[in-house]
């Protein structure tokens, strides 16, 4: 009988690590403590009645691993545009293009900051915030100010609180593309096809991994299982709540102590008409909540849809409130930006999602501090041949906080198991 491994946690990293392993021909059993599979991924049909995202709702990009397994099982995804499709507020201006925000100073150069200037950064220097990275750009303030937020946004967090050096990491070895997409049958769809004819335990929530080289001991609620390797797909957050015997290496501890998972909101509000420039899918904003987009499925159904993120200060701050004040805060700002109370008379239902407060996430996804630079890798390194990483924490060779990430790191740490166990050769090194 093939050797065994446990994959803790039915996301989109375990299940690509589940599938690659099972398609090699290895005996894997995943468990995961949730109702469900998919993590961070969760579609919802019962507020609008037909797929809303929860959680991640783009393919990001042409060149992501996800549209391996989209043409494998046959799944549609559609465009939902570009930069050149959002519409940016200016703090003088209004709502602008993007063709006409990039006649403002230095706009042109924000957008191209990412391909052109972080990836100069060393990251073997001394590190610094993306706020004080910032300062010595000499932007234009408007442009500044935009810049901090936009990317800020991204993570989840606060430009004082995310490191240039990751940043400028990623932003080296990034090969996707801008494009995003959507899949209209819902994302969850993509993960249940993927999971077929795995070994998936559901409600299954892992309390203790005793280990010993080549041996592992996985304990639950409802079993213990022998095998002889384990990959750990779980948030950094939620490892202090799995016992290890023994303890993890310092360097691991220390690693996942160090990154950071930003608090994620994401709202849902619909509404009689549409009182926004259908012009725009996407707009970038200078009020509290920074993003808003309409979600594709909406558009091609006839309803009137907008979903924003919030992360960083402001999720902290709404999450306080209930549903309710959450959602009137988000049609004052909408009233805001808009100029117009249609926000309020056209308003009939919206739901809010805590990331923060999901007890298998406790948070949106992760961002590596100022002086951190590292942690990704050495979470991600296994331990003796025995205890393996995966998930969006331990995402170096693409972009981190994507589902395509989470799926690469997966399929990294199958391959690793693959060649510890002589499934697959290592690799040839001079």
């Amino acid at each position: 009988m093939a050797a065994l491994t446990v994959i803790i946690g039915a996301g989109a990293a375990g299940i690509a690590a589940g599938r690659a392993l099972n398609e090699a021909g290895a005996e894997v059993v995943i468990l995961e403590a949730r109702n469900r599979i998919g993590g961070r991924i969760w579609t919802d049909r019962s507020l609008l009645g037909f797929p809303i995202e929860n959680g991640a709702e783009f393919v990001h990009g042409l060149g992501a691993v996800t549209w391996r397994y989209l043409t494998e099982t046959g799944i549609e995804a559609r465009s939902h545009g570009d930069y050149a499709s959002c519409g940016y507020e200016h703090p003088e201006q209004g709502i602008l293009s993007y063709e006409d925000l990039l006649k403002e100073p230095d706009f042109e150069r924000v957008f191209n900051l990412e391909e052109k200037e972080m990836p100069l950064h060393d990251p073997t220097a001394a590190d610094a915030s993306l706020r004080d990275w910032m300062k010595h750009l000499k932007l234009d303030v408007h442009a500044q100010e935009f810049a901090l937020r936009f990317f800020s946004h991204q993570y989840l967090a606060e430009p004082e609180q995310i490191g240039i050096a990751d940043l400028a990491h990623e932003e080296r070895v990034y090969h996707q593309g801008d494009d995003d997409f959507y899949l209209p049958g819902g994302y969850d769809l993509l993960l249940a096809r993927m999971a077929q004819g795995l070994d998936v335990r559901l409600g299954d929530a892992v309390t203790e991994v005793a280990w010993s080289r080549g041996r592992v001991r996985v304990t639950t609620a409802a079993r213990t299982i022998e095998a002889e390797r384990v990959i750990l797909t779980v948030p950094p957050p939620l490892l202090d709540g799995i016992r290890f015997a023994p303890d993890l290496p310092e360097e691991k501890r220390r690693a996942a102590l160090t990154l950071k998972t930003g608090p994620a909101l994401k709202l849902f509000l619909q509404f009689t008409e549409r009182f926004w420039d259908p012009r725009f899918n996407v707009y970038f904003t200078l009020g509290p909540i920074s993003m808003w987009w309409e979600p594709g499925t909406a558009t091609e159904r006839g309803a009137y849809v907008l979903t924003a993120l919030i992360g960083g200060l402001q999720a902290l701050y709404l999450n306080a409130l209930p549903e309710e004040g959450i959602l009137m805060r988000a049609q004052q700002e909408l009233c805001r930006l808009f100029g117009t109370r249609a926000p309020h008379r056209t308003f009939i239902k919206g739901s809010s999602i805590s990331w923060l407060n999901d007890p298998w996430s406790r948070g949106g996804y992760t961002y590596v501090p100022a002086g951190a630079y590292g942690a990704r890798q050495a979470l991600a390194r296994p331990v003796e041949d025995t205890l393996y990483f995966a998930g969006d924490a331990t995402v170096t060779t693409t972009n981190p906080s994507t589902v395509h990430g989470a799926l690469e790191s997966g399929l990294r740490a199958a391959r690793e198991v693959l060649r510890s166990s002589g499934i697959i050769a290592p690799p040839v090194t001079n």
